[in-house]
Formats: structure tokens, sequence, C-alpha cells
């Protein structure tokens, strides 16, 4: 996924799932539709600061810190 694309996707808000939708399903696509999805579930209901990093850390294979343990893979 293009970064630019990425960050966009980090900016959205979590107060309405809709507007997770698209960009979820376009990193699905460019992911060659191969994705955790029950990770992505999780992901898309609770898309809160915290997520965001865990998925940022991951994109920018960062090690995750004892605040954030577990990020998904991508």
């Amino acid at each position: 996924m293009a970064e630019s694309r990425f960050k966009r996707l980090l900016r959205q808000g979590h107060d309405d799932i809709a507007e997770l939708l698209d960009p979820m399903i376009q990193a699905v696509h460019l992911l060659g539709n191969a994705a955790p999805v029950a990770d992505l579930a999780v992901s898309l209901l609770d898309w809160t600061p915290r997520r965001r990093l865990r998925w940022a850390q991951a994109y920018w294979a960062q090690p995750a810190t004892a605040e954030a343990p577990h990020a998904p893979t991508l």
C-alpha cells in the first residue's frame, strides 16, 4: 500500500464505520485479497488512536512496545 494511502487510512475517524470500509477494502485488494479477516474486523470496530498506532508500527516495521504488543501483519 502506498504510504500516502496508508496515511489517509490512519487519519480516518472512528465515529463512522462506513468511513473506514472503502479504505479497508482497498487495502485488502492491494494485499491480493489475502488478509486476516478477524484482525480487520476487530480493527474496524476498534479504530482508536491506539489501534492506529499498532497499524503504523506494523506498516513501518517498528518494534511493538509494551503499550502496543500485537501489531497486525499488513
